[in-house]
């Protein structure tokens, strides 16, 4: 049985009613509550004609989709969740939307995502209205107050009034929800223009969520399936914004378990007080962060006051570096967790994943901090894209691969929203099996592993040489000076390229380029050691905790201050 998400959350809700789904500082939504709200907005959704045909399952003119889109521009609140659930019910599909964007930002991503709905935290009135009368359709507007005090924007209407005032939602609506429904997801734009991926939601259960479909095969099928969903269920609090993907598949994942999802206060910012606070109120059994862009603050928070975080047990990870020094202090500071550093991406769903416990009785070594264990379906493309080389598959001992893209088989996306020639240069065919290339840059180990080497769109070509930004930042981080750190191409006379750093030190340290050099002598190349450095207050991230590798390139090559190295 393929699987759909409507009916597999209404089947978790029909089987734990009273179990907690949301808890946030305001209180706790129940799985029979959480039913209620999101049949009411899916009812809203049809009656105002935001409502989908019948999808389509084939993989041509994957870039095409069916469903409407609403339109989700929120901080992190029960409402961004309710409102995507609420959207498959309607067959709609959300699309998230990036809160720091500007106007001349946004309206590009809308005129590609053509929203029929929006539903919008108060405090992006001022945005979002300078940018409706620019856009090639009339979304309806539903607003979730947040205390900014704006009014509502013409023809909106209070979010909680729309479900209040919902009709039923059709029983013929119920009995059309498919399988092939799209699920949609914009990208970060951290490497080029955001563009929207579409799956097919039984594709994404599984590839993205880890669901197993074969569970709904047993006795009972899909009601079977929820009844028999352990009783102590997972508690998750998600620190990463919902508008990221990451984020949210973390919140559906322990959705599909039956679980709770925690919220910290002030969704608005990373708080790590907060953070840690909801870990304790919300005994949070599981945490996703973002690298050490959220680990050290976590770290220094607790510093300040610790914590003992007792209920915590996995602390997930992934979109950016956690480098093996924090994770050292992570253990040492909670030995009961296990670090899960997860391998994925929009366009490949989660792909690969590292663990990092305490060192046990046996002394073992913890992994290399590149080196991960590919799922089922993780395989590399040649660098020529002809052939598909799966690393589990080598014979043992072969010698490391040569570098390759990182790709998945099987379920991958249909394609991107309106764009079938990326369509076809992401998702091509290769020795009929049709595969998801990332930009990601990896090459199989010895022990069958894959070592991933980083993003081709963060590579730095330097007089001919390839390095990875990825690799550098990692052996440059553990400098005792440095706070972060961001690795970028600096415009070079000589090489074209060079090696740039964008640093911050810590506690106002001195930082000098002779200093990183020589840091990096005992673990790089000398092509990979930086040749341009530049110390600012403090390094630029998205929300995510994602490189901004564009405002890393112009601090490089325009900022002041800077050394250079002759």
């Amino acid at each position: 049985m393929e699987p759909h998400l409507p009916t597999l959350f209404d089947a978790v809700a029909d089987a734990r009613p009273d179990a907690p789904a949301l808890h946030t500082p305001e209180g706790v939504t129940t799985w029979g509550a959480l039913k209620r709200r999101t049949d009411a907005l899916g009812a809203a959704l049809h009656a105002s004609g935001v409502s989908g045909a019948p999808s389509s399952s084939t993989t041509e003119d994957g870039w095409v989709c069916p469903n409407p889109r609403v339109a989700l521009y929120l901080h992190n609140h029960p409402a961004y969740l309710e409102a995507m659930v609420g959207a498959w019910k309607a067959r709609a599909t959300s699309a998230n939307v990036n809160y720091r964007y500007l106007a001349g930002e946004l309206v590009p991503l809308l005129d590609d995502a053509r929203p029929a709905a929006f539903v919008y935290h108060q405090c992006f009135a001022p945005t979002l209205g300078d940018v409706l009368d620019r856009l090639d359709t009339t979304p309806q507007l539903w607003c979730v107050p947040d205390g900014s005090g704006h009014q509502l924007l013409p023809g909106a209407r209070w979010y909680e009034d729309v479900l209040a005032e919902a009709p039923p939602l059709p029983q013929s609506l119920r009995r059309d929800w498919s399988p092939d429904d799209r699920y949609l997801v914009y990208t970060g734009g951290t490497t080029g223009a955001p563009k929207g991926v579409l799956w097919r939601q039984r594709d994404f259960a599984v590839a993205a969520l880890g669901f197993d479909p074969t569970l709904l095969d047993g006795p009972g099928g899909i009601t079977g399936w929820a009844e028999a969903l352990p009783a102590r269920a997972p508690r998750s609090l998600v620190a990463p914004p919902f508008m990221h993907g990451a984020a949210h598949w973390n919140a559906l994942a322990v959705w599909l378990k039956g679980g709770t999802v925690v919220l910290p206060a002030h969704p608005e910012r990373f708080d790590p007080e907060a953070v840690l606070d909801a870990v304790q109120w919300g005994e949070a059994t599981a945490m996703i962060i973002v690298g050490d862009a959220f680990a050290r603050p976590l770290l220094e928070a607790d510093a300040r006051s610790p914590r003992p975080l007792r209920s915590l047990r996995h602390l997930l990870t992934g979109g950016a570096i956690l480098s093996p020094a924090v994770k050292a202090e992570l253990v040492g500071r909670w030995p009961h967790l296990t670090i899960v550093d997860v391998l994925g991406s929009s366009e490949s769903g989660r792909q690969a994943v590292q663990r990092h416990r305490t060192r046990g009785p046996t002394g073992a070594d913890e992994p290399e901090p590149r080196a991960f264990r590919p799922g089922d379906n993780t395989v590399i493309v040649s660098e020529g894209g002809h052939d598909v080389v799966d690393p589990k598959r080598q014979p043992p001992g072969a010698a490391p691969g040569e570098v390759g893209w990182l790709a998945r088989t099987g379920r991958v996306p249909l394609g991107y929203l309106g764009h079938p020639e990326a369509t076809r240069a992401t998702f091509p065919v290769i020795g009929g099996l049709r595969v998801a290339v990332t930009g990601d840059r990896a090459r199989y180990r010895r022990d069958g592993g894959i070592e991933l080497l980083g993003r081709e769109a963060a590579c730095i070509n330097t007089g001919g040489e390839k390095v990875f930004a990825e690799e550098v930042e990692e052996r440059l981080r553990h400098h005792p000076s440095v706070l972060d750190l961001v690795v970028a191409p600096a415009t070079d006379d000589q090489f074209g390229q060079a090696v740039g750093v964008v640093a911050t030190a810590r506690g106002g340290a001195p930082l000098r380029l002779e200093q990183l050099r020589e840091f990096g002598r005992a673990h790089l190349a000398d092509y990979k050691l930086p040749r341009r450095l530049v110390v600012v207050d403090q390094v630029q991230r998205s929300p995510s905790g994602k490189p901004d590798y564009t405002w890393a390139r112009r601090q490089l090559d325009g900022g002041a201050g800077g050394e250079g190295w002759g």
